[in-house]
């Protein structure tokens, strides 16, 4: 029984930790962008979207990840759920494609 309960404390802490590491990832990502640096500001908040989908996989599944899971199968772990409209998913494609492709898009982005 006392297996049980550390499994669970044990999935518990994972949840948080992913869930403070997309907050504070999420900051930095702002205080990036407030900068006028805006590649390192989406780097940080794609970090940030994945860390918060890590916790919800653990959430939703009730186990850790013990792969690399990709962007894309953390983003169709949540919507098998139902936790996760159209218009979100396509928001979370499009941040990741946006900060993959900075570099080519930079001639039509404000500068600072």
């Amino acid at each position: 029984m006392a297996g049980m309960y550390e499994h669970q404390f044990y999935l518990l802490s994972n949840l948080q930790y992913w869930h403070e590491n997309s907050q504070r990832y999420m900051e930095m990502a702002l205080v990036f962008l407030n900068d006028g640096m805006n590649e390192e500001g989406l780097s940080f908040a794609v970090m940030a979207v994945e860390d918060m989908l890590r916790a919800f996989y653990i959430k939703f599944n009730g186990s850790l990840l013990y792969t690399q899971a990709s962007y894309e199968n953390l983003i169709m772990n949540v919507r098998l759920y139902g936790k996760m409209d159209l218009d979100t998913e396509l928001f979370l494609y499009d941040l990741l494609l946006f900060a993959s492709n900075y570099d080519s898009l930079g001639s039509i982005l404000p500068t600072g």
